[in-house]
């Protein structure tokens, strides 16, 4: 069932339709929010805000076909509140985040494999504009095919195109040379946040 009649039933009272969209939807939401604050202990409250306010306007939503970037735009001003709230906590983390992981593997290839370099990277992305940073963290980190990232963030894959070209020039030979060969990571199980969500908008009409 695609997102517009998933949308059409939750406002036909089918709610649990909506836990649907959040399996589908909470690995992006997490990527996004990745993007734009880097303490990651805040990212779940963050991202369950934002499907909590998506299912209190969802009636609002012009075009259920676009629930994807309508999303992102949830999340990013959800985003720029928490910065708003805990500037000295975000600047905090952006100075750890600047420091290479202090233990090593063997090569670049094995280091790719673990979470220190995923961090690593997103230090470099985050000197990118951030809708350069968007587009790479979805395309790069998360493994998201560029039709479908192009789809979540509203644009045409050739202003995707041209971003993922952008930030590339920018980071070096090397690093770019290991993103080629990685090949994406396993989504994440959202069966636990979508249970929350999903109690929190039970007795909530969108």
């Amino acid at each position: 069932m695609n997102d517009a009649e998933l949308i059409q039933g939750i406002l036909q009272g089918r709610s649990e339709g909506f836990e649907t969209l959040i399996t589908r939807y909470s690995g992006l939401a997490q990527s996004v929010c990745a993007t734009h604050v880097r303490h990651q202990a805040s990212h779940d409250d963050i991202v369950q805000d934002s499907f909590i306010q998506a299912y209190t306007k969802l009636g609002k939503l012009r075009n259920p076909d676009r629930f994807a970037p309508w999303l992102c735009t949830i999340v990013r001003n959800k985003c720029r509140d928490w910065l708003r709230k805990h500037q000295m906590t975000e600047a905090m983390a952006q100075t750890l985040s600047e420091e290479p992981p202090t233990r090593l593997v063997s090569t670049p290839a094995d280091l790719l494999m673990r979470e220190e370099l995923r961090d690593w990277l997103r230090s470099h992305m985050a000197r990118l504009p951030i809708s350069t940073r968007e587009a790479m963290s979805l395309c790069y980190l998360d493994g998201i095919e560029q039709p479908d990232a192009a789809t979540f963030l509203g644009i045409s894959q050739s202003a995707l195109k041209k971003r993922l070209q952008y930030g590339r020039s920018q980071l070096s030979q090397r690093i770019w040379g290991e993103l080629e060969h990685v090949e994406g990571t396993p989504k994440k199980e959202s069966a636990t946040m979508a249970g929350a969500i999903m109690l929190s908008v039970r007795n909530i009409d969108p």
